[in-house]
């Protein structure tokens, strides 16, 4: 039938051979080492094409992983744990740290309080101050910590979701 080589990613037949517009497949000499896609036909067969490629070829094409061509998609970021609560006075800023070694010093998040004295403080799984399941995250309101912590955990919320989490 046909053989494929790439290195390197990307789509370069129209540079390096391939097939035409007509569908007819152009032969490219192969290099010691190459970095584009080469379509060479090792036969006098026809060499199918997206109107021509069978469902089982075209399932087969998607499923087969040529090295240097594919990769991995991102793992999606963690999502985050969620605090929240009511009480507060209209204004105040509620911060929030990681107590982890090395991380205690940096901002989680913060939130300001609104005028219903509601405030939500969202932390990511790739936040700035480290997060990692299990951790102890901590409250302070208007710069003073309040006696109050909340184990980080992605997706989580607090243990009174009608309530929130009381600061004060």
């Amino acid at each position: 039938m046909f053989g494929v080589a790439c290195s390197g990613g990307g789509d370069q037949a129209a540079n390096s051979g391939g097939v035409t517009a007509a569908g007819s497949a152009t032969a490219t000499p192969e290099p010691a080492a190459t970095s584009s896609l080469l379509v060479r036909p090792s036969s006098d067969a026809p060499v199918p094409s997206a109107r021509t490629a069978t469902p089982e070829l075209a399932a087969t094409a998607q499923r087969t992983a040529v090295p240097g061509c594919s990769r991995e998609p991102p793992a999606p970021p963690a999502p985050p744990a969620i605090y929240y609560g009511f009480g507060l006075d209209e204004g105040e800023l509620v911060t929030t740290f990681n107590t982890r070694a090395g991380c205690e010093q940096v901002l989680c998040e913060q939130s300001p309080v609104n005028g219903d004295g509601f405030w939500v403080v969202r932390i990511a799984g790739d936040s700035v101050c480290g997060v990692q399941d299990g951790d102890t995250i901590v409250f302070a309101v208007n710069g003073e910590r309040v006696d109050h912590a909340e184990s980080w955990v992605s997706g989580g919320v607090p243990a009174d979701v009608a309530r929130g989490i009381a600061l004060r």
